[in-house]
């Protein structure tokens, strides 16, 4: 997946076809992508314990846990499920384009887009 912005004849193609493809005579002009967020349900995640992977005082010999994690409540999201957000960006053809998993789903997408490393626009807001 790769935002295309180091290439100005693709962004050119994409600008122009969201201009073509759009219902109802609505014109956009220089659209580099459609972002949307949508929430991935997880299994219920489990608290983590001591000896966990990722906990310091684990002990030396190997085991299979399953990492636990510090806060399972950040996973709760506003629909009453746990998940995870997934941040997404397609072109004017609907091919994805850039999609991100790193936040929990009780981010709001606002702050899940602007965690992510996704392309941001010159003057987008950081709150």
């Amino acid at each position: 997946l790769k935002f295309p912005l180091g290439d100005p004849d693709r962004c050119a193609a994409i600008a122009q076809g969201f201009v073509l493809n759009i219902p109802g005579g609505t014109h956009i002009e220089d659209a580099m992508g459609a972002v949307d967020g949508f929430h991935a349900m997880v299994k219920t995640p489990r608290k983590r314990r001591p000896g966990d992977k990722g906990d310091p005082r684990r002990a030396t010999r190997q085991t299979t846990s399953r990492a636990g994690v510090t806060n399972p409540t950040r996973f709760h999201n506003h629909k009453g499920f746990y998940s995870i957000n997934v941040q997404a960006a397609v072109d004017n053809e609907a091919n994805f384009t850039y999609i991100a998993t790193r936040s929990a789903g009780s981010v709001h997408d606002s702050q899940a887009w602007q965690a992510s490393d996704g392309p941001h626009c010159e003057g987008e807001s950081e709150t």
